[in-house]
Order: structure tokens, then C-alpha cells, then sequence
């Protein structure tokens, strides 16, 4: 069993996808990472989020990957509990996330996830040019931020992106070691006219030549 908590849960239903023909894309897989601990993760294709989940007392991974879906995951966390947690039961009575005194029964998604890890950016990134993102997954990537509680800060929630160049996908970070996302760029072909520069003229600015 994990138990995690619905806030984490909550974050990774925003990246998730919602009307894919991927079915598979529609839920969050749960993996081993390399540290040993259980790697929650969603994607839409657009962006993505990665969260580690420490093993605690008394948990167990999954004996095998499995991916969530979204629907039993969204039923899960209609019901408030004292302690804030979802559990994922993947034990021998059927797979279950269990809140509170609450279990919603699911069937895994028969499928294999894509290798998400071949689209995380290498480090160390170097940026070379503006880059243009969706302003709605900016956003929805700040309420990530606000649901994690990364920056410590009950009012301030800071993400921070970065993109070598205007086609290759962005690191998104929340000051969450335990957690980042990643964000395909709008590719320029895609954008009517010109956003490389701005006009200083209507800030009413006066260049001086040297």
C-alpha cells in the first residue's frame, strides 16, 4: 500500500490527460524510481508531472507498474478525510484507492506507459532564445505549485521554467525537490506574426543613440 497524499493526487489529475484516444494517458502511473522510492506520474502530451513518493513505514510498492485511472482517482477524492491521504491498494483483493474508511475499486489500465523519461530536458539547460508556452498550462502549473505547497509560502507559490530554445520541452521546477514538471513549447511555425520584439515605443521610452 502508498499512502498519498490528495493533494499530491490532485496535482497530478491536472496533467493528466481527460479526452485522449491514448487511453492509457487518462490516469497517473506509479513506478520504482532509481532511489528505490515509488514515481507518480501524469502527462496530456503537452506537459507533464513527476512526483517521488517516499516509502514509509509499512509501504510497498505495486509488484508491477500500474496506471490509475482518472475517473476512480476523481471518485477518491470527492471524500474528505481527517488525514489528507489516498491509499493505493494494489493487494491481492483487487486494486483500490482507499480514503478514508472509503474503497473505490478500479481496473488498472492494461497498457505499457510511454517512456516518459526521454522527454525530461538534460541538465545543465542553456537558454538561447525566447521560448513561447500556453498561458493556461502556465497556470495550471502554478496551481501544481500552490497544491505541493513548494515554495513554503502561503500566499506565494514560484515555478520557475527553462528551455534551451523555442522547440525543445522546458523543466519546470516548484522548489519541491520531490517534484517537476515539464512543458512542450508552442513551436513558432504555430504563432501568427512576430513576438520576438517589442515596440519600446508604446512605454513611451526614448532610445538614445550612443
Amino acid at each position: 500500500m502508498l499512502h498519498v497524499k490528495a493533494d499530491t493526487m490532485k496535482a497530478l489529475l491536472i496533467t493528466a490527460s481527460k479526452n485522449d484516444t491514448r487511453y492509457y494517458l487518462k490516469g497517473i502511473f506509479v513506478t520504482r524510481n532509481n532511489r528505490g522510492n515509488a514515481l507518480l506520474t501524469s502527462t496530456d502530451g503537452h506537459r507533464m508531472l513527476c512526483v517521488e513518493h517516499t516509502l514509509g513505514d509499512g509501504q510497498v510498492l505495486p509488484e508491477v507498474d500500474i496506471i490509475i485511472p482518472r475517473d476512480a482517482l476523481k471518485n477518491a477524492l470527492k471524500i474528505k478525510t481527517a488525514d489528507g491521504l489516498v491509499t493505493i491498494d494494489s493487494s491481492g483483493n483487487g486494486a483500490a484507492l482507499i480514503a478514508g474508511v472509503v474503497r473505490v475499486p478500479f481496473v488498472p489500465f492494461g497498457a505499457t506507459y510511454p517512456d516518459f523519461r526521454q522527454v525530461v530536458p538534460k541538465m545543465p539547460i542553456v537558454p538561447t532564445q525566447p521560448t513561447t508556452f500556453n498561458a493556461t498550462y502556465l497556470a495550471d502549473f502554478s496551481e501544481v505549485a500552490l497544491l505541493l505547497g513548494s515554495s513554503g509560502k502561503k500566499h506565494i507559490q514560484l515555478i520557475t521554467v527553462c528551455s534551451s530554445d523555442a522547440v525543445t520541452a522546458a523543466l519546470v521546477t516548484f522548489g519541491n525537490s520531490q517534484a517537476f514538471g515539464v512543458l512542450m513549447p508552442i513551436r513558432p511555425s504555430a504563432i501568427d506574426g512576430s513576438i520576438d520584439t517589442i515596440d519600446l515605443a508604446v512605454l513611451d521610452l526614448e532610445r538614445t543613440d550612443p
